[in-house]
């Protein structure tokens, strides 16, 4: 669980947690120099639960930092990363394991959602039908592309139950807006999504989580990494050309690579306006004394 500043839910988040009929896990906490009492509220279920570890960093490493962190003091054949605002059902980490216990072809696999308010009041529901099962790298990426085109609900799958040996195959969280679209796309490169059909997860929407409270492309850049303070983002850009690069970081062969970037094209097509007004935006940021991303395939 990587935080910042989680005081309002961050009781609950844990407490939902470490209810969970299956309780064979640990629960490491990275707090990201919070200033409110999140250190107070962590340190007191440490010492009452000894499944929770929790850590402290000195200064705000950004988000992207503390998410990937929690994963390398991680030591679990399987990982979950758990948002602090959100609430899991105490069925949720069971109906993991089962999945990926008894499908080894499986590197992902989350319950479907629902979505509450900050008082916890369920708002709607969440997208079904989102299991990319296919047996090849290149339908299960079609389908996601379809799944994106349509919805963005199925990236919060990312907070479902992964393998950890999957995991270290990807480029983990990086410093842009979308990484998380772009991990959860490797994952399902390297093995197949499944959406358990019960709603055991509860997604909060409110007035501070890090979306609401980071609006413009700067402030999200700032969230992923707060040294990068002067850069000028072409982030829709930025994030396709990272999706090319995880198709060759997947190594999947030379075919279902090709179909995957083909795939890529249908989703510029139907996001054309997008992509074609942060090109336009290019030359009023080089007036104003930005400096446009370098953004190279490796």
């Amino acid at each position: 669980m990587p935080v910042r500043n989680g005081e309002p839910y961050l009781s609950e988040a844990i407490e939902s947690i470490l209810n969970q009929s299956f309780g064979d896990f640990e629960l490491i906490v990275s707090d990201n120099a919070s200033t409110d009492a999140t250190a107070d509220i962590c340190a007191s279920f440490a010492a009452h639960d000894a499944r929770v570890r929790y850590r402290r960093n000195v200064h705000n490493l950004g988000a992207s930092a503390n998410y990937n962190l929690v994963f390398s003091q991680a030591k679990g054949r399987y990982f979950k990363w758990a948002a602090h605002d959100d609430v899991c059902k105490p069925q949720f980490l069971e109906s993991c394991v089962d999945v990926l216990e008894g499908r080894p072809d499986v590197t992902i696999t989350c319950p479907r959602s629902l979505f509450i308010d900050a008082g916890g009041k369920i708002i709607r529901s969440g997208a079904s039908s989102l299991s990319l099962d296919c047996a090849t790298p290149a339908r299960r990426f079609s389908a996601m592309i379809s799944n994106l085109i349509r919805s963005t609900d199925t990236y919060w799958s990312i907070f479902g139950l992964i393998r950890s040996d999957a995991l270290r195959r990807t480029r983990m969280m990086g410093n842009y807006t979308g990484t998380d679209q772009v991990l959860f796309m490797h994952l399902v490169l390297l093995g197949r999504f499944v959406q358990i059909p019960d709603a055991l997860f509860l997604r909060r929407s409110h007035s501070q989580a890090s979306m609401e409270r980071n609006r413009t492309p700067h402030e999200r850049d700032r969230w992923h990494d707060p040294i990068n303070t002067q850069r000028v983002l072409l982030p829709a850009w930025m994030t396709l050309f990272e999706r090319l690069q995880i198709i060759r970081a997947a190594q999947i062969g030379h075919r279902q690579s090709l179909a995957c970037s083909i795939h890529i094209g249908r989703l510029v097509m139907a996001n054309w306006r997008k992509y074609g007004g942060e090109l336009k935006r290019i030359p009023g940021m080089i007036r104003n004394g930005g400096q446009v991303d370098s953004i190279g395939i490796e």
